[in-house]
């Protein structure tokens, strides 16, 4: 891969509990066996979507760890009822593949079967976010919460992995 230049994205982070819009410079990488170009995505920060990953632990805590209302948190956090769905929607399409590398961790469910949402997050919690993100990204060889069909393998994260996570839930 060859460096093919880079652009500015705007991404939504929680810092010090309050909304913020954070500029971002992602770089862009052409790729001489594929022909295509490739986002080299820092690991915070999501495809195809305005949240950083903080901001989305964030959410995910309040919402099903500490079990509060969607309409509450979309008033506190100033979004609308619908984002928070949506929110949500995006964590149930990948909450299998969450549990499959929670398996592979030695993480058993209560029920044996199948790692409720709640107990995801915990696990989660207690792995370590910047560690999980990286075996989640190793195990799937796409990013945590990318949600578009059509997407191929990603390119590795060039940039490190982000300590930003670890606030989310201390």
């Amino acid at each position: 891969m060859k460096r093919h230049g880079s652009y500015a994205r705007y991404v939504l982070t929680i810092e010090q509990g309050l909304l913020a819009w954070q500029q971002t410079d992602i770089i862009r990488v052409r790729c001489f066996s594929c022909g295509t170009t490739h986002a080299l995505l820092p690991a915070d920060v999501i495809a195809y979507c305005p949240y950083s990953l903080q901001f989305l632990m964030f959410l995910y805590n309040l919402l099903l760890l500490e079990q509060k209302p969607v309409a509450e948190v979309a008033v506190q956090q100033q979004l609308s009822v619908w984002s928070v769905y949506l929110v949500l929607r995006r964590y149930e399409r990948c909450r299998a593949r969450i549990g499959l590398v929670l398996f592979e961790l030695g993480c058993q469910p209560a029920d044996h079967q199948q790692f409720t949402a709640r107990e995801c997050l915990e696990q989660i919690k207690a792995y370590g976010l910047s560690s999980f993100i990286h075996r989640y990204w190793q195990h799937n060889r796409r990013y945590l919460w990318q949600s578009r069909f059509h997407n191929r393998a990603s390119p590795p994260v060039a940039m490190g992995w982000h300590e930003n996570g670890r606030a989310v839930f201390t």
